[in-house]
């Protein structure tokens, strides 16, 4: 267990520097660039985040499950050969629907701005792949260094493309060179380690992982697109029913609060699952592993999330200028759900190693319809932005607490009673 927690520590302690990079440069952010301009990048990151789903298959999240080090780089490039192909597919598309996409968002800019969405979605699969790489082999200390390069190149490029007045959509561009250098990062350090396993990369050893892994295309893509669909939902219905600009505002919103805390969980979360799939095959249960972090997690996570309850409402004009101060009352309404997402998402993965993804599946379906009815209320029935955002708090947080409960029920293995 001193191992477990030792890993833990060392990956969610790099990953909370690599998120103490961005949120500090927000307050240059949302002085360098207006609302509107965020609500535009939220809608392409959710167009991109969609897009690379379909195309990678979802082929990354079973590297974890491969037997040998030539059977992961044989998914790898599976993955990746996947990925272009289906991605420039969608250049194209994209290219001819970009007027009617304008129009339903209702936000002139993405007529240019849809161009970012392949490159981004490339650029996400590469470094999901080198994570997932890095946790099958417990490289925890390379994934934490490359989640803080990843951050400070983001960042960086986001300002120096924001303050240079050269680039269309600047925070696009920012994003999209920052994208580039992770993806660089990431390739070298995956070859620097293992080089030889991919040297043994061959078309029937990517004919064998994909007949191998076949259900994960099948299924999981429709589990992880509802999972980004239902996280990012909000971009199609608040900036129809109330503009660019107050999506902008629920955007900083939802950025300020899920990257730290998701960063945090997903690091714990990286290391959960890889001892506690380790627990499920060796002893058919995980349970112990699982209710003793749940117990740690719950508990400490209390103070900090209700500091932030009580000094919202001051502290985002604060750090992010006069502008943006209706966010922290914002914050308020979402903190409380953010908390169940926390301890929920830290103990995630059981239901893949599991290989319940179709119950996983059921969740996210739940989980999508409950936002969206919470999102049609409040934008079109009720029209208010503040009770929005209440209903969607008490649909996730429910969601969440369901999350939980399945992973237990399915931590213990019962074909083996």
């Amino acid at each position: 267990m001193s191992d477990l927690y030792k890993n833990m520590l060392r990956l969610a302690s790099g990953s909370a520097l690599a998120q103490v990079i961005p949120i500090l440069a927000y307050p240059i952010l949302t002085r360098i660039y207006a609302p509107e301009a965020f609500g535009t990048f939220a809608t392409i990151i959710l167009f991109s985040s969609l897009i690379g789903i379909v195309a990678s298959g979802s082929y990354e999240h079973a590297i974890l499950i491969t037997k040998s080090k030539l059977d992961a780089a044989n998914l790898v490039a599976l993955t990746l050969i996947r990925s272009f192909v289906i991605i420039l597919f969608s250049f194209v598309i994209l290219f001819f629907i970009r007027e009617n996409i304008a129009e339903l968002f209702n936000d002139p800019e993405l007529l240019t701005a849809l161009y970012y969405v392949p490159f981004l979605a490339m650029g996400g699969i590469l470094f999901a792949c080198h994570s997932e790489w890095l946790v099958k082999y417990k490289g925890y200390g390379l994934l934490s260094r490359n989640r803080i390069f990843q951050g400070l190149f983001l960042v960086t490029s986001k300002i120096l493309c924001g303050i240079s007045n050269f680039f269309n959509q600047a925070l696009l561009a920012g994003e999209m060179a920052g994208r580039l250098l992770t993806s660089v990062l990431s390739v070298f350090t995956i070859l620097s380690l293992d080089y030889n396993a991919f040297r043994g990369v061959s078309i029937s050893g990517i004919k064998n992982a994909r007949s191998r892994f076949s259900r994960f295309p099948k299924v999981m893509v429709f589990d992880q697109f509802f999972n980004i669909f239902v996280g990012s939902v909000h971009v199609l219905f608040i900036g129809a029913a109330f503009g660019p600009q107050e999506l902008g505002y629920v955007t900083l919103l939802f950025s300020s609060l899920y990257l730290p805390i998701t960063v945090i969980s997903m690091s714990i979360k990286d290391v959960f699952r890889q001892k506690a799939n380790i627990d499920y095959g060796d002893v058919g249960s995980c349970r112990p592993l699982y209710l003793s972090l749940l117990k740690v997690i719950s508990l400490s996570a209390i103070i900090p999330f209700t500091i932030g309850f009580f000094l919202a409402p001051s502290l985002f004009p604060l750090v992010f200028g006069e502008e943006w101060a209706r966010v922290g009352s914002y914050a308020q309404i979402m903190i409380p759900m953010y908390y169940f997402n926390f301890v929920s998402m830290s103990l995630g993965g059981v239901l893949i190693f599991a290989e319940k993804i179709k119950a996983s599946l059921y969740w996210q379906i739940l989980s999508f319809v409950a936002s969206v009815l919470a999102l049609y209320i409040g934008c079109y029935v009720i029209h208010d932005i503040f009770v929005c955002l209440v209903l969607l708090a008490v649909a996730r947080a429910i969601a969440y607490i369901a999350y939980g409960v399945l992973s237990y029920y399915f931590a213990l293995d019962r074909s083996r009673i």
